[in-house]
């Protein structure tokens, strides 16, 4: 979550490379979070609008805790509880259970600032920080970026609307979303500084061509950026999804959940060579 990838962040799903993966036997398992991280990412979902900042200071820190030093010797994920109806229902959504969404969660670091990667995120052409992912691909702010910036409103919204290809198919969708900048507090509060939230979410099913056989009618999606030490991001990303993929495949299959989280990974190693060559 930030972006708005096909299927979001599902950009790297190649035919070729879902069916070799999905044959073999060595899948890492996806496991379940943490009862205290799953948590915390569902808190943060709830929270990220009318939270104040002392209370998103908080949860942070205990997610940071959660975490823990040894998540960052390499990338930590599994799945997340369901969201609940009212989860659902603070961004508008009323005509779907959230119960058939999977949640999934990913946690690593990278190396990049959080002064790099806020305009990586809140830029409007994604498609060309991210090539060779969108048919099309159009972003607009829905509230005003220089009071973003200035600091006058601790978040920026925006939509998107874009069309792309999932295994052989095409698709279009809406999302909307955006970014809440939570600033330094006393050193005890954040210690990290200042923290990067985003929460994204698709208010409609994406469309697909008819007969395609495959769907996304629900995608919740909550982001969480600070640099736990100079040069370091931390990415804590919670999902939850209800797609099918076609051939009886879904986010219930743990081998498509694993294929998934791995390539949500790979955006991330995406996003840090941005940083590298200066957003």
């Amino acid at each position: 979550m930030a972006r708005a990838a096909p299927l979001w962040k599902d950009s790297l799903y190649q035919e070729a490379r879902m069916w070799l993966l999905l044959a073999l036997s060595g899948c890492k398992a996806v496991a379940p979070a943490p009862e205290d991280l799953d948590g915390l990412l569902a808190w943060m979902w709830r929270s990220y609008d009318q939270g104040d900042d002392a209370d998103l200071a908080e949860a942070i820190r205990n997610l940071d805790e959660a975490i823990g030093a040894e998540a960052m010797d390499g990338v930590s994920d599994g799945t997340l509880s369901d969201l609940l109806p009212e989860d659902a229902a603070r961004v508008g959504i009323e005509d779907r259970d959230p119960a058939g969404a999977q949640g999934l969660y990913l946690v690593r670091d990278y190396p990049c600032t959080l002064a790099q990667l806020e305009p990586i995120l809140y830029a409007l052409p994604q498609a060309e920080q991210y090539p060779d992912v969108y048919d099309s691909y159009v972003r607009a702010y829905t509230s005003d970026l220089d009071d973003y910036l200035a600091r006058n409103t601790p978040a920026l919204s925006w939509e998107v609307d874009y069309a792309a290809t999932l295994l052989g198919d095409s698709y279009q969708a809406h999302i909307e979303g955006g970014l809440r900048y939570l600033g330094a507090l006393e050193p005890a509060e954040t210690p990290w500084g200042p923290v990067l939230i985003s929460r994204v979410y698709l208010p409609q099913a994406a469309q697909f061509d008819a007969g395609s056989g495959k769907s996304m009618n629900q995608d919740y999606q909550l982001e969480i950026f600070y640099e736990r030490e100079p040069g370091r991001i931390v990415h804590a990303y919670g999902m939850w999804r209800e797609a099918d993929y076609g051939s009886g495949l879904s986010l219930e299959d743990g081998a498509v959940q694993r294929i998934l989280l791995n390539n949500l990974s790979d955006w991330d190693d995406q996003t840090a060579a941005l940083c590298a060559e200066g957003g």
